[in-house]
This record gives structure tokens, C-alpha cells and sequence, in this order.
């Protein structure tokens, strides 16, 4: 199995990369397009919850390591300036993504990654029933925010390199129904999308970085400080578009792709499409949970129940801020 190391660049780079090493699909059909950059359209938020979102933003790039930690729970690090090396790996059972463009036709203006935010919710739900622990008060996962304009693969091969900031969500796993976590969802997800957040921390960083790694004493404060904004979460999440169709590699066909990441928090969920099927995959600390097996089960359950409670619903459901 190759391994394709963040050092190449974003999640974004690195499909364009395995893209370029893939054989050409049978029949002369031309190869995957490289996955789609971000949206670019603004959600439809009110002034007032727009300018919230402009202060809480500047605070939060401005003093993010300093900010509140997520309570102590299963999944959460204790101590996490000494990541552990070792990890537990487990994938999820595929679902179909047109199932998932069914259930996001239900809200309006909702996209695929707000369904897909919602699923996540739901199968960390359903782990924290399982094992019979009392659901965290405050539980997080940090995720990246593409900052690619480019869609093309030569711009794309042009500008590698990790060029993503940092959202922040707060899992709503006290929800009483599917249907209304996907509003919650939505909602929180819009108002990350208009923070400033990530453009100013990528220019901190940028301007810090520099300064700090000329010297070993500048290198360690910058890890630390990089460490403490990361483990003020629980959860690493990332959601990658890989290949619309199969994908051939040495003249075999590829019946799925996935993605970890040695993120230094208690886990890390990464979520794939892939000739049409969404799959996740499950990264642990073994110590905090030795069968990733656990958490990423639950993947499948949870889109079920989801797709047959969206049923229920008209097409184009209206959202309304709660």
C-alpha cells in the first residue's frame, strides 16, 4: 500500500498525486478529474450572526492556544505535547454517495459535507452509547479548510504544498432526532465557513514560522505552540473527494481508497468518496481505544438511519436557524 505523507501537501495535492499515478481506466476513457476545490458561495447567514462570526474569528486566530481544551473524555489526549507513536486503524463499510445527495435535497442550501459532519456525529454517538460512557459536554473535531482556488491539475501540481487553515467543530451528540441534527449541523458549519479564522492564523504562521525555526529553542516553542492549538480538540477530521469512477493501479481495479493520519490527538477520521461510495477511516490511540473497529462499525448504522428519517421529509425541506 503506498503512503503519501502530508509533507507532499494537502489533501487536495496529494488525490491530485495518486490521481497522476493511476493507470488510465479501460476503453480509452480519460483519466479522473482531480477533485473539485472548495465552494466558493457564501452561505446565506444574517448580518448580526455575521459579524459574531467576524469577532469570534479574529479572537480565536489571535489566541488560539491559549483558548479552552475539550473536557476530559475516552478520546481525548491527556498529554499532548508527547503524542504516542502508535495507532489502531479500522475502515468503515461503503455507503452510496447519491444516497447522500438524497438526504442533503431534503435541506435547503445544505451541501454533502454537512450530511457527511451530521454522519460523523451520529457514529461517534453511537460508539459512546456502546461502550456506556456519558457522552463528552464539549467535544471537537479540528478540520481542514481548503484554501485552493485552482481546480485544474496543472495548477494544482503547480502550487503543492499544504495550503489549508483550521476549523473548529463542536459535535452535537445531545441531538433528540437525525432531522434536526442535520439544521444544527448546517448551521454551526455555515458560521465556520465565514469566520476569518483560517486566513489569519495561515498569516501568523506564516510571518512566526521563519523567525522561529532559526533556532532550536524557536523550533520547539513553535511545535508546542502548534501542539497546544491542535489539542484543544478530541478529534482530527478530514474530508477528501477521491475519483468519481473506478480507479485501475497496475492493471487491477481498486475496490476502495482510504486515508489515515498520525494526527497528535485521540482520533482521527478521515472520510473518502470514491466511485461513488463514501467510506471512512478510523486512526486510534491504542490506549484510549484499542479497536478502531468500534467507532468506524457504526458508520454504516448511522447513514441508515439518517437516510430513512430524511425520507419522511419533502425534497428541498426548508432549514431555519434554530
Amino acid at each position: 500500500m503506498p503512503v503519501i505523507n502530508h509533507a507532499i501537501g494537502d489533501g487536495v495535492a496529494l488525490v491530485s498525486a495518486l490521481l497522476s499515478i493511476l493507470d488510465e481506466p479501460p476503453g480509452g476513457a480519460p483519466p479522473a478529474a482531480a477533485p473539485p476545490s472548495r465552494r466558493t458561495e457564501a452561505p446565506e447567514v444574517p448580518l448580526m450572526s455575521r459579524l459574531r462570526a467576524a469577532l469570534i474569528g479574529c479572537f480565536e486566530a489571535n489566541a488560539g492556544p491559549f483558548l479552552t481544551a475539550d473536557d476530559d473524555s475516552r478520546l481525548k489526549l491527556k498529554n499532548h505535547r508527547a503524542p504516542p507513536d502508535a495507532r489502531v486503524c479500522a475502515q468503515s463499510k461503503q455507503v452510496p454517495l447519491a444516497a447522500i445527495k438524497e438526504i442533503k435535497s431534503k435541506f435547503a442550501q445544505a451541501s454533502v459535507n454537512d450530511v457527511l459532519m451530521a454522519l460523523t456525529t451520529m457514529m461517534l454517538r453511537r460508539y459512546y452509547d456502546e461502550v456506556g460512557e456519558p457522552i463528552p459536554a464539549r467535544m471537537r473535531g479540528i478540520f481542514p479548510i481548503n484554501l485552493r482556488t485552482e481546480t485544474s491539475v496543472k495548477q494544482i501540481t503547480k502550487t503543492m504544498g499544504n495550503q489549508f487553515g483550521n476549523g473548529k467543530f463542536a459535535f452535537p451528540m445531545n441531538y433528540t432526532s437525525p432531522v434536526e441534527l442535520v439544521r444544527t449541523v448546517k448551521d454551526q458549519v455555515d458560521e465556520i465557513k465565514i469566520k476569518p479564522t483560517p486566513y489569519i492564523e495561515r498569516e501568523i504562521l506564516g510571518a512566526v514560522t521563519p523567525v522561529l525555526m532559526s533556532s532550536k529553542c524557536g523550533r520547539k516553542l513553535l511545535r508546542d505552540l502548534m501542539l497546544d492549538v491542535f489539542a484543544k480538540c478530541t478529534v482530527m477530521i478530514s474530508n477528501v473527494p477521491g475519483p468519481p469512477s473506478a480507479a485501475y493501479l497496475c492493471g487491477q481495479k481498486l475496490e476502495d481508497l482510504m486515508f489515515y493520519a498520525f494526527a497528535p490527538l485521540g482520533v482521527y477520521i478521515g472520510v473518502l468518496s470514491y466511485n461513488g461510495m463514501v467510506s471512512t477511516g478510523i486512526c486510534c490511540i491504542p490506549s484510549l481505544e484499542p479497536d478502531a473497529g468500534r467507532i468506524a462499525k457504526h458508520w454504516q448504522p448511522a447513514f441508515s438511519e439518517l437516510l430513512e428519517a430524511t425520507r419522511q421529509l419533502p425534497v428541498a425541506h426548508i432549514v431555519t436557524a434554530a
